[in-house]
């Protein structure tokens, strides 16, 4: 029973990593996105 526990445990552990893996991806996607339009933004600006 407890060893059943145990590995539900580890699955949710697993799944939160993954999941604050994908946020970090996600955050850093929007920082370069935010950099690459800023810099296109002043180019055209002159």
């Amino acid at each position: 029973m407890a060893r059943k526990t145990f590995i539900r445990k580890q699955r949710a552990d697993i799944a939160i990593e993954a999941y604050l893996d994908v946020i970090a991806l996600f955050v850093r996607w929007l920082l370069v996105r935010n950099t690459w339009i800023h810099e296109q933004t002043e180019q055209n600006n002159g």
